[in-house]
């Protein structure tokens, strides 16, 4: 998670303050040290002291392993924070189904469920939907509350207003849904502040967050993801852009849906069941499924490449083409780099398959609240947990 311009203000005089600052810098679980806080604080290293063993009382860092740097006398104390302290939702929203997870502070998953639609959600019934299905993986999870939840669909979704833009999917009597304040009805279902999100553009953060953490790519890089999902009656999907750390949704948030309905760019037909095939593991059908789609990939290659991404990740029902989708992604990055010389010279991404599939939309999701918790501007975490650590 890169350290943005977004962060809590610190401020020596103001207690509550330096408490949420700390928090947001011991958001990513890497231990710290007093020292190193002191001065990311700028204050004293005896207030950092006193501030983390606050939050160490109040149950919501604990004290790391300690490392002798090599100096004469006893190491720093470090810190981190204790991600079992809280938890957040994750979901996933489509007219078919819902899908549900429980993670704790650090996005790990701790619980899952799927919730079919008999009948087809949509704007009217969507919010009770995930009423249900998020009260039973809590009930998986044992846990009787959370902090937040993250909400992930296709569409143009105004994650800042919370409000569906555009949702071509469901509908409203019979129409496509427009400028429709999803996230008020959400909140009142689930009882607990919710973050929206583009289900494309989810993903995008819960594979950059992942590579982030295993030092894959820096803080200040980028990332494509392209995500495909298996849809009558065309394979639809939609894109996911990090640009310098950060999500890039577009000024109307239509970034997410640049794949939506995209036709397969190929003279030889394909249809429905040959991708219905490929997805259940015919190995034959997989095969004819990409020579129809290798023109629809070299198109999404020569779109990412000039975008200068660090990584360039299929994801969705690609993943599931597994072996045979990466030797047609390295077949085909081998054809770019040598008829696009000019670009490759100076941006020369690698593209990957999706290591999180199945679970990315609702990590992408869960990760979307969990940011918006630890940001000084949206403060629920302040008064969620803050109270604990005044009150300690």
């Amino acid at each position: 998670m890169s350290e943005s311009n977004d962060r809590p203000r610190a401020d020596g005089n103001n207690r509550r303050a330096s408490l949420h600052s700390a928090l947001w810098f011991l958001r990513d679980g890497r231990p710290r040290s007093t020292p190193e806080l002191a001065a990311l604080l700028n204050v004293t290293p005896s207030t950092a002291l006193r501030l983390t063993q606050t939050l160490h009382t109040a149950g919501l860092v604990s004290e790391a392993a300690q490392v002798s740097s090599g100096a004469a006398g006893r190491p720093a104390k470090s810190w981190q924070l204790r991600a079992e302290a809280g938890h957040v939702l994750g979901l996933s929203a489509f007219p078919e189904e819902i899908i549900a997870i429980v993670t704790d502070l650090g996005g790990r998953l701790l619980a899952r469920r799927v919730l079919p639609a008999e009948t087809g959600f949509n704007a009217v019934n969507l919010p009770w939907g995930v009423r249900e299905v998020a009260q039973a993986t809590m009930a998986d999870a044992g846990i009787a509350s959370v902090l937040g939840a993250g909400v992930a669909m296709p569409g143009m979704i105004d994650s800042d207003e919370g409000i569906v833009r555009v949702g071509w999917h469901f509908r409203w009597s019979g129409s496509h849904v427009y400028d429709y304040p999803l996230r008020d009805a959400l909140e009142q279902a689930l009882e607990c502040p919710v973050a929206l999100d583009n289900d494309a553009n989810a993903c995008a953060t819960a594979v950059f967050q992942h590579h982030l953490a295993d030092g894959v790519v820096g803080s200040d890089d980028s990332l494509v993801y392209w995500l495909g999902l298996p849809r009558s009656p065309a394979w639809h999907g939609g894109l996911g852009l990090i640009i310098g750390g950060q999500p890039y949704r577009g000024r109307q948030y239509a970034v997410g849906e640049l794949f939506h309905n995209l036709p397969p760019l190929s003279p030889e037909p394909c249809p429905e069941s040959l991708c219905v095939r490929a997805m259940e593991g015919d190995q034959e059908a997989a095969r004819a499924f990409l020579r129809a789609m290798r023109p629809t990939v070299a198109f999404m290659l020569g779109l990412a490449v000039p975008l200068d991404p660090q990584l360039i990740v299929f994801g969705g029902s690609w993943t599931v083409l597994g072996d045979a989708i990466s030797r047609l992604l390295s077949e085909e990055m081998g054809a770019f780099r040598v008829t696009h010389e000019h670009i490759v010279a100076v941006a020369c991404p690698t593209a990957a398959l999706d290591p999180l599939w199945p679970n990315t939309i609702e990590l992408g999701a869960a990760r979307t609240i969990l940011d918006k918790l630890f940001l000084a501007e949206h403060a629920t975490l302040e008064h969620v947990l803050l109270p604990r650590a005044l009150s300690a």
